[in-house]
């Protein structure tokens, strides 16, 4: 049963999931919705916009409509009937027994677009054709800290110690308490490229005592040991940093805050809790704990990691199977991306399958990546970073085409193409997000020339078209 009762809603609870206004519309205008239904239809996408939240009462449907909590029921459970939201039992209250509910809306009943026969995507239709049939966010999720990890705090200037904070899975949420021990606040998102090569460089000593252990050389117990030395200078090597006193002192008390941050799972579907393998809420989630910083005997300024089980487990299999783990996925540039926003959009991204198409509404991608940010500020902050990184087209003749259109405030982006990091993103309409990934990042870690894994369908332009006359390439 989903436990909802952070969410400080009265039953029944209604969410549109992360489907765009443009589906719900068309679903709204489709011949199998009675006008109850889609009075109750477009009073959720009303009020969903005006709260700035995925999930909606039952009652502020009713009071938008001007309709009694009863008419609002009675649609709600027609339409689970016939299989437009999937009618769930949930927690509202804490020490209650009663029955409530949540509608969550089924996307398969939003009625599909055809795809065109078009050879290039030039259509929004075309898009939608090709999206990643899971439309999960950045997909499988290999590593529970990726998906913590959003709960950080964007501001370098943050001195918060002890927040609550919801991300999502698979579109149902997790309540998260992220805490800070002793003097330290709590760690940045930006703090995260530290925790990438850390693991890393665990992972590089865990492979040479897995072939010691194959040579004989060293039994399973010192290879499935949990501490881990690692020299200060490496560290900053492995991410192409410089090795000054400025950057050893960001390095350490980025350091120091990732050892010190927790997240405590306060509620969950039992489905998250089961993949996951935690076996009880309030259960603590760790980056990982530093143990010693101090010079080796080889006269090297180090820190003495300590790894869970879990994480030690982890390192281990990767080993024996030698599959390229999400953590190897994640692009090198992180390391030196300032943005934190594009930080934490390319540190997801990077569990995203070479070329699928993704979609998403700025709501369902603000929970995902900056669910504690409020939605007009993301926003404008995702405006002016794909503004930054837009990308320049050209029409058949190799004139260039400003393809970036704005809301009237002038703040927020209503169409363009952009691509950083290895991203591309598209929004062709002011409210539909398509994300693809197309760096190929192996080669990005030898210092070789950015390159694409023979991408069928891509939806934004690459560099010019053939046509282009050579002086404006």
């Amino acid at each position: 049963m989903l436990d909802l009762t952070f969410l400080n809603l009265t039953p029944p609870i209604v969410t549109l999931s992360d489907a765009p206004t443009s589906d719900v519309i068309e679903l709204i205008n489709s011949d199998n919705i009675k006008p109850a239904e889609k009075n109750v239809l477009r009073a959720l996408l009303e009020v969903s916009k005006a709260k700035e939240r995925a999930y909606c009462s039952g009652s502020e449907l009713s009071s938008f409509i001007g309709s009694s909590a009863e008419t609002v029921r009675k649609a709600l459970i027609s339409m689970s009937e016939k299989q437009i939201f999937e009618k769930m039992e949930c927690k509202t209250k804490q020490g209650t027994r009663r029955k409530a509910f949540l509608y969550r809306l089924n996307k398969s009943a939003i009625p599909s677009c055809k795809s065109t026969n078009i050879k290039s995507i030039s259509s929004i239709e075309e898009l939608k054709s090709l999206v990643n049939p899971s439309d999960e966010m950045f997909g499988k999720v290999e590593v529970l800290i990726f998906k913590l990890a959003v709960c950080l705090e964007h501001s370098h200037k943050s001195d918060t110690t002890s927040k609550k904070a919801i991300i999502y899975i698979d579109n149902e949420p997790v309540n998260i308490l992220v805490e800070s021990a002793g003097n330290n606040v709590i760690a940045k998102v930006r703090d995260m490229r530290y925790y990438v090569a850390i693991l890393r460089l665990c992972l590089d000593a865990m492979k040479r005592r897995y072939a010691q252990y194959l040579r004989g050389s060293l039994d399973l117990a010192a290879v499935l040991k949990s501490e881990f030395v690692i020299a200060e200078t490496d560290i900053l090597r492995s991410m192409n940093l410089d090795m000054g006193s400025t950057s050893r002192k960001h390095a350490h008390n980025a350091m120091m805050r990732l050892d010190s941050t927790t997240y405590k799972i306060l509620s969950a579907p039992k489905a998250f809790m089961d993949e996951f393998k935690i076996k009880e809420y309030f259960a603590k989630v760790s980056h990982f704990d530093v143990r010693n910083y101090a010079k080796t005997i080889d006269d090297r300024v180090a820190y003495q990691i300590e790894l869970s089980s879990s994480q030690i487990q982890s390192l281990f299999e990767e080993c024996k199977s030698q599959d390229s783990s999400l953590l190897l996925q994640v692009d090198h540039r992180i390391y030196n991306e300032r943005n934190p926003l594009a930080f934490i959009f390319t540190f997801f991204s990077s569990s995203m399958k070479l070329g699928a198409i993704n979609r998403y509404t700025f709501q369902s991608l603000k929970d995902n990546i900056a669910p504690n940010m409020q939605l007009r500020d993301f926003k404008i902050q995702l405006s002016n970073l794909l503004y930054k990184h837009r990308l320049e087209q050209y029409d058949g003749d190799g004139n260039k085409i400003d393809y970036i259109e704005w809301t009237s405030g002038k703040k927020v982006i209503k169409i363009i193409n952009a691509k950083f990091n290895g991203i591309e993103v598209s929004i062709p309409d002011g409210e539909t997000i398509f994300v693809q990934r197309d760096t190929n990042y192996e080669r990005v870690t030898v210092n070789k020339r950015i390159s694409s894994r023979g991408i069928k369908h891509r939806i934004t332009p690459q560099s010019q078209p053939p046509n282009v006359p050579k002086n404006l390439k």
